[in-house]
């Protein structure tokens, strides 16, 4: 009777401070388990499975457990805010069809099934061991990946200067095996993470996006950016307003313990150590030696276009147009997934990218410090990427042997914006532009005396004694390059090959590659400048058989932006070709080529080379001409000399 007691009393006090009301939906290979949180939440919810009911959770299955901003849904309602001027809540489908709004009281978790029949959930405060009646409720989940595939759901819509918007939300599958895939979805967090939220906008001109098949330009945020900023036409200074297609901004959250409080951290569009566990209050620890880092964040990129590829969605998508851009954080993740994806993505934009953050020299159980640098789940030639590895832009993240053609900004004003001492222009910024050039992948590479944060860039800080204004930028409409559009993104192709150009050099009788930038002090060098970048091509022109490769190529001169406009007549620069779709050279193969002028078809220069190890021709010391006189590379394979007996 004493037992009884104790139990009916303990149950009685668990009724009085937490959640009740459970309910659970399946819709789409997820079911939605909603729960009213109750009075003084704890700061996490534990959820329990089941094929029959629970009253104690050590006879259930912990599939999941969720901090308040992730039941709640703090990523959305803090974009709803900002977007719309009103707070939202999660937008779950609802018992019966169709979809409800839950309570302001109300939470979610969401777990991806893996298999049909009668299941039942719970959820219970942390270290609850008791389960009552109304913290628990049963539903039939059916596991048909092909009839019933995951999808996101819609949560709302806002329609801003001229760009109508749609807000989605996923859930992720966590799994410890990270193979674990359904065939519709991916696993993309470790089992800690299970059911942790997710959250996307796709944007599109408000007069439609134009006849398709559509391009769709990815929009990685900042760290301290948030997705509903990411779109389109948020940040003039980027140039990222869209006139067809579409754009989608996906988000990069990461909630977790530190030192006892909720907490919010990027995953470097990345993803995280496999063991991470996001509930361990001592954040600042290395994972052990030997921790693989995937990249659930990568996939969970992979499964976002996977889907708005899909048939089903309706939406005519042109899988040879998909470019991705990001500043700082997202920079540096639109390089990552650019060079992981390299057989996806048509271009890639970086804004002021990372290359590692205030703080990241210090233990943390997410990645590990740069002196662990562990490796990575992304294995190149037989071998595996190391995370801090990765970060530098020419670094392979797949076994293509090129990258999407790619454009890089940086400031010298940086550090103005109290950033880490690591993302300012330093000598390591510099020499990595120098082994970006290098690797011969075609990167162009601009700088200025820009500082970090986007709106500054156009404006003068009078507390200052130096200019900060970006010169690529300037301070109007008419000044800001377009060189940096996202509408200059959508005319490269992923399956187009492409002249890339490195050794540029503005003054050949000046010592060194000029413009130089300097030796690492912000104070030296050019002020700003660019290796490659006032170089352009026109995609029609390029020609790419077996055995012959051309392409009309010039300097800018005719721009309606004067700082897009080369500033002298000629420029030296080399050249391989990138991408090559049929014009495969095999290692050691001469190739000749010849420098014309289109329109008399003289020939400028000529010359021979030998495709390299990898099969990447070259063609060295090309004297390039300003718009409107062009010129016209090309390149052709010599025969294969016959063998003497």
């Amino acid at each position: 009777m004493r037992a009884l007691f104790v139990f009916v009393t303990l149950a009685l006090t668990i009724r009085a401070i937490c959640q009740s009301n459970v309910q659970a939906v399946y819709r789409d290979g997820q079911t939605f388990v909603s729960f009213d949180e109750g009075a003084n939440p704890t700061m996490t919810f534990e959820i329990y499975s089941s094929n029959s009911p629970i009253v104690f959770t050590v006879n259930g299955l912990k599939v999941g457990r969720l901090f308040r901003d992730e039941w709640r849904g703090k990523i959305l309602q803090d974009g709803a805010m900002d977007l719309t001027g009103q707070t939202t809540t999660w937008r779950v489908p609802a018992s019966g069809g169709g979809y409800r709004l839950i309570g302001a009281s109300e939470g979610v978790f969401v777990n991806t099934v893996r298999s049909s029949g009668l299941r039942y959930y719970s959820v219970v405060p942390e270290g609850a061991s008791v389960i009552l009646p109304d913290q628990q409720a049963s539903v039939t989940e059916a596991y048909d990946p092909v009839n019933e595939p995951v999808k996101p759901h819609f949560q709302f819509q806002k329609t801003i200067n001229g760009f109508d918007n749609f807000v989605f939300a996923s859930w992720r599958m966590g799994d410890n095996n990270a193979s674990n895939d359904r065939p519709d979805f991916p696993v993309t967090a470790n089992l800690n993470k299970n059911g942790m939220p997710y959250v996307f906008m796709l944007s599109q001109p408000t007069g439609g996006p134009g006849p398709g098949p559509y391009p769709l330009s990815v929009a990685l945020h900042g760290g301290q950016g948030h997705w509903w900023q990411f779109r389109p036409g948020f940040f003039a200074n980027i140039g990222n307003k869209i006139v067809s297609g579409f754009m989608v901004g996906p988000s990069d959250d990461m909630t977790h313990n530190r030192l006892g409080s909720e907490s919010h951290q990027m995953t470097k569009w990345f993803g995280f150590a496999e063991n991470f566990d996001p509930f361990e209050p001592d954040y600042f620890q290395d994972p052990p030696a030997g921790t693989i880092v995937r990249n659930y964040t990568q996939r969970m990129l992979d499964w976002t276009i996977a889907y708005l590829l899909r048939p089903s969605t309706g939406l005519n998508f042109d899988h040879e147009k998909i470019s991705v851009y990001g500043h700082s954080a997202g920079g540096r993740g639109a390089s990552l997934y650019s060079r992981y994806r390299a057989d996806a993505i048509s271009s890639c934009h970086m804004f002021t990218p990372a290359l590692e953050a205030t703080g990241e020299d210090l233990p943390n159980r997410m990645f590990g410090t740069p002196a662990l640098n562990l490796e990575t789940n992304i294995l190149v030639g037989g071998q595996p990427v190391t995370f801090w590895g990765a970060f530098d832009w020419h670094v392979r993240l797949n076994n293509a042997r090129d990258i999407p053609f790619t454009k890089v900004w940086s400031g010298k004003m940086e550090f103005e914006d109290g950033i880490g001492p690591d993302n300012h222009w330093t000598a390591r910024r510099v020499n990595l532009f120098h082994t970006v050039n290098a690797s011969k992948l075609g990167i162009h590479v601009f700088w200025d005396r820009r500082d970090h944060a986007v709106p500054d860039w156009s404006d003068e800080d009078p507390v200052n004694s130096w200019v900060d204004v970006g010169e690529w930028i300037g301070t109007g409409p008419l000044t800001r390059t377009l060189r940096d559009d996202t509408m200059d993104q959508q005319r490269f192709r992923l399956h187009q090959s492409f002249p890339a150009f490195y050794d540029s050099d503005e003054d050949l009788n000046t010592a060194g590659r000029q413009p130089d930038p300097g030796n690492g002090d912000p104070f030296n060098g050019t002020d700003f400048g660019t290796w490659a970048g006032y170089i352009d091509w026109n995609v029609n022109t390029i020609v790419d058989t077996p055995k012959f490769w051309a392409c009309t190529v010039w300097l800018v001169g005719q721009s309606p932006v004067a700082i897009d406009n080369y500033p002298g007549t000629t420029l030296r620069t080399s050249m391989t070709i990138r991408r090559p779709q049929r014009f495969l050279a095999s290692a050691g193969r001469q190739v000749a080529w010849k420098l014309r002028d289109p329109g008399t078809g003289d020939v400028v220069q000529s010359g021979t080379s030998i495709a390299d190890a990898n099969g990447v021709v070259e063609v060295p010391g090309l004297n390039l001409t300003k718009s409107p006189t062009l010129r016209r590379i090309e390149v052709s394979l010599l025969p294969i000399p016959a063998s003497r007996h």
